[in-house]
């Protein structure tokens, strides 16, 4: 495969795990991240890539059942882009709201709240599992 080759192939299946999400096809997303993932190499993706589909993969595990495979998901995206603070934000919620681990959940809480120290959707969630606490 050539580069150009390869540049629209990856665009194609970009597009194709877009509009399965946005249709919510959430198999059909994990199968096509899955795929992707795979092909990385032959592809030429990059790690932001790579990282952004790693998270909608484990955000498509989490709204189908898999917990812990979104959460393996999302430590993969975090290790590929550790700046991101979307991967521990989407674990702690998978640890409140799903598990409802609040020890793990407010870790990943504020790794994301490190890497984002004005984050509202972080700060809100937080403030919501801490009050679970009791704390």
């Amino acid at each position: 495969m050539n580069p150009n080759e390869k540049q629209t192939e990856l665009k194609k299946t970009l597009e194709q795990i877009r509009h399965a999400f946005l249709s919510g096809k959430h198999s059909r997303v994990i199968e096509l991240c899955t795929e992707l993932i795979a092909n990385a190499q032959l592809l030429n993706a990059d790690e932001d890539i790579l990282s952004a589909t790693y998270l909608n993969r484990g955000v498509s595990k989490r709204i189908t059942g898999d917990k812990q495979g979104a959460l393996e998901d999302y430590a993969q995206s975090s290790q590929l882009d550790p700046h991101s603070y979307h991967p521990h934000l989407d674990a702690a919620l998978v640890y409140c709201e799903d598990l409802e681990d609040y020890k793990n959940g407010l870790e990943e809480f504020d790794k994301a709240l490190r890497l984002n120290p004005t984050g509202p959707n972080i700060l809100s969630s937080r403030g919501v599992a801490k009050y679970s606490t009791g704390d």
